[in-house]
């Protein structure tokens, strides 16, 4: 048996029986075969009757306790000393201190001396063995005495703590002491909570109704994490159990425990729709809020709020606005808590509830309004009465902006209502407008034929509804496109995709009047009205779409190539509004021709600083440009190489994925060609600055070194050739070096090769 396991046998227990074993770094144990798929009413975990945890005394541990050793407490062994000399229940002698009995409540604070030497030295084994000598709830007022035990992460420090205090709740649990047994469970670690949880069955309400309200809200909180980590039969029985028990409780700790129990319900689907019922919360009132703990108030009205939302019937409009009236009777900061709530809940309920909806609204906008008028009435506000006044402009907001939104979707602008989502910081908002748009955006699809859960189209009857189905699958698309929301975006492509992207994109270019003799001409022609800031729509639901983003890196190519290049005022929008969001690696193939194409331009200080406004976030291709320009010699040679070179490291800057696709140094690898060449390529990127930023950003340099040191060979050269760098250009090279994981050595070095090339590079930055 390991140390970290205690055999406990009962006192007076017959010889025949064996002891329990409490392994409390084991996860519980696995469910009995024939409880994994057919359960009943009690919990799945449930052991049998006949393994019930004897009777222990925790003051009495059935095996001598280990003492402490002189040499696990280093050189504040006589600190120790001193610390535990005249403990009732410790022997101190010259090279150990001996437990005789386990150590109860007094001499706490000369306990909690003797942790604080050992910890402060990280002496975390001899602290564990001082742990195992307290007594459980002596141990849980040794916390209070010194809270940085219980903030200790030690593996051997939160096993001596789970073993003791596990004992305890062991010894509680088959007493039927439930209080002392939630209040030591409480202090363990999550890890060795379920095997005694799954004690506690058949759950009756004996286990919580004389538990006070803080160790309750705890008990039932751990037993609601507990369940949801079951299997699925499991968990609802679990639920269901919960919620049972809920109906015999006193009204304060029944409505506790539903608002508790709600969250883990939504890991339930609808088929489960009586636990729902179960966990309904009765009408609120005034004086139900006031009996329930401060902590607990708004959670619950929060919850009320959801409710209503997730039954989505048109009947509950009533308790929302039984809700918005009690609003006005509760204290202040909880009313603009609940009415923010029912604010943002309004805006994603369908639209029969216009009308309720508006009238709800309403009525929350006047008390914000009575109480702003109220409280603007002061001489002098008070910090709280400061805090309730911002609380309130910023709910009154919420609540305006969830009445113009629906307004606009009652509307059918919905371009509108799109765009409230994009320039909206509120994030509850964005996810309650969201989902409404998005049930709107699926409804309308449905009606000409596109079922795009289902990814599904019904081809059309004639011309007319094909071109009706494409009409209305490109504004609903691009609407998608429009608010920001990754989901959408996914959406929009899907859409696009059963329709076909090039119906999509040349119903665009039709409606921007771009001449051409094909979409890529076309595409090319409108690159400059796209960049501009009033087709951003347009650019959006272009850069929606993969092809779209083929299109568009293949365009700016095209654009450069074929424009009047003389004025760079005809260059910097592009820059501006694509570098950081169109990949141009696989467009650039003809780079000859577009380097003799760039270095006719100039730029001014004031176009440079528009063109790199998201510098540091540009993606590969854009860099390159830049360096062509007239203000760098790189290419004066020609060498193709070299241009070679450049697009590699261009290509590995913009990687953000540590150990993501470095295909240019391995492109160049693979050609063979010289280090050299690299390190010439990086030293002028290295130079060129675009007005007062470099080319490659410190992450973007953090980029370059990861993929370098993935080939040795390239690594060594690299850092010699570092070492005859400029100072300033050495330094951000070794910089860039030793903020690459120390501990993660690349695939061509070992640890120790791997160590003494970081340990060198941190000596030079």
């Amino acid at each position: 048996m390991n140390s970290t396991q205690r055999q406990l046998t009962p006192p007076n227990a017959s010889t025949s029986r064996l002891p329990l074993t409490l392994d409390l770094t084991q996860a519980s144990p696995p469910l009995r075969p024939d409880l994994k798929e057919v359960l009943s009413p009690r919990l799945a975990l449930s052991p049998r009757s006949d393994r019930r945890l004897p009777r222990i005394q925790p003051s009495q541990p059935s095996q001598p306790l280990k003492p402490l050793q002189s040499e696990g407490c280093g050189n504040r062994w006589k600190a120790v000393q001193e610390c535990l000399t005249g403990i009732k229940g410790l022997e101190v002698h010259d090279t150990e201190i001996v437990a005789t009995a386990q150590l109860g409540a007094t001499a706490l604070d000369s306990i909690a001396k003797a942790m604080d030497f050992l910890l402060d030295l990280c002496n975390f084994t001899a602290a564990g063995t001082l742990i195992r000598m307290c007594r459980p709830m002596a141990l849980l007022k040794l916390f209070q005495e010194f809270p940085g035990l219980m903030a200790c992460d030690a593996t051997e420090v939160r096993e001596a703590i789970d073993e003791t205090l596990g004992i305890g709740a062991g010894g509680a649990l088959a007493r039927k002491d439930y209080s002392r047994f939630f209040t030591l469970l409480s202090s363990c670690s999550p890890k060795a909570r379920p095997r005694f949880l799954s004690e506690l069955s058949p759950l009756t309400k004996n286990m919580f109704k004389d538990l006070d309200n803080p160790l309750f809200i705890d008990a039932v909180r751990m037993m609601r994490k507990h369940i949801v980590a079951l299997g699925a039969n499991a968990r609802e029985t679990g639920l269901r159990s919960l919620l049972s028990i809920a109906g015999d409780l006193d009204p304060a700790k029944a409505l506790a425990m539903k608002c508790l129990v709600w969250p883990a319900l939504t890991t339930l689907d609808q088929s489960h729709g009586d636990l729902f019922k179960l966990a309904r919360l009765p009408v609120m009132t005034r004086r139900l809020l006031e009996d329930l703990p401060g902590s607990l108030r708004s959670r619950v009205l929060r919850v009320a709020v959801d409710q209503v939302v997730a039954e989505r019937s048109v009947e509950n409009v009533n308790r929302l606005r039984e809700l918005a009236s009690l609003s006005n009777e509760i204290d202040t900061h909880l009313a603009i808590r609940l009415r923010s709530r029912i604010t943002r809940a309004l805006i994603g309920l369908p639209g029969q509830w216009d009308e309720a909806a508006s009238e709800i609204c309403a009525q929350i906008e006047v008390a914000f309004s009575v109480e702003l008028r109220f409280q603007i009435a002061l001489d002098k506000l008070s910090p709280a009465d400061q805090k309730i006044q911002q609380m309130s402009n910023e709910a009154l907001k919420a609540n305006a902006k969830a009445r113009d939104f629906r307004n606009a979707m009652r509307a059918g602008n919905l371009h509108e209502a799109a765009e409230m989502i994009r320039d909206s910081q509120d994030l509850a908002f964005r996810a309650a407008a969201s989902a409404r748009l998005l049930e709107v955006a699926v409804d309308k699809l449905a009606e000409v034929g596109i079922q795009v859960r289902e990814r599904q189209r019904t081809e059309p009857e004639d011309d007319e509804a094909a071109k009706k189905q494409t009409s209305v699958a490109h504004d609903i698309a691009l609407m998608l496109v429009v608010t920001g929301e990754p989901r959408h975006k996914e959406l929009a492509a899907t859409v696009s995709s059963l329709v076909g992207a090039p119906k999509f994109i040349s119903m665009l270019l039709e409606k921007l009047e771009a001449p051409g003799h094909d979409l890529r001409g076309r595409v090319a022609t409108a690159l400059p009205a796209l960049c501009h800031s009033d087709l951003s729509f347009e650019l959006d639901f272009l850069l929606g779409t993969d092809q779209g983003q083929q299109w568009l890196a293949q365009a700016v190519i095209d654009y450069l190539l074929g424009a009047n290049l003389s004025d760079a005022t005809t260059v910097v929008p592009v820059f501006k509004a694509l570098a950081h969001r169109v990949d141009l690696q696989a467009a650039l193939r003809d780079s000859r021709r577009l380097e003799q194409r760039m270095a006719s331009i100039r730029f001014d200080p004031e176009q440079l600083r528009e063109c790199a406004t998201h510098l540091h976030q540009w993606l590969p291709g854009w860099r390159l440009l830049l360096i062509m320009t007239p203000d760098s010699s790189l290419f004066q040679d020609r060498d193709p190489d070299l241009r070679l070179a450049v697009m590699a490291i261009d290509a590995v800057a913009a990687n953000a994925e540590p150990g993501g696709p470095i295909e240019g140094i391995d492109g160049l690898a693979s050609a063979r060609l010289d280090g050299w060449l690299i390190q010439k390529a990086l030293s002028a990127m290295l130079q060129r600055r675009v007005t007062d930023k470099p080319l490659l950003s410190d992450d973007a340099l953090s980029n370059v070194m990861r993929a370098v040191v993935r080939d040795k060979v390239l690594a060594q050269s690299t850092l010699e050739w570092i070492e005859k760098c400029p100072q300033e250009q050495g330094v951000r090279l070794y910089t860039a070096l030793v903020s690459l994981p120390r501990e993660s050595p690349p695939a061509a070095f070992n640890e120790k090769e791997w160590e003494q090339l970081w340990n060198l590079a941190s000596t030079k930055t």
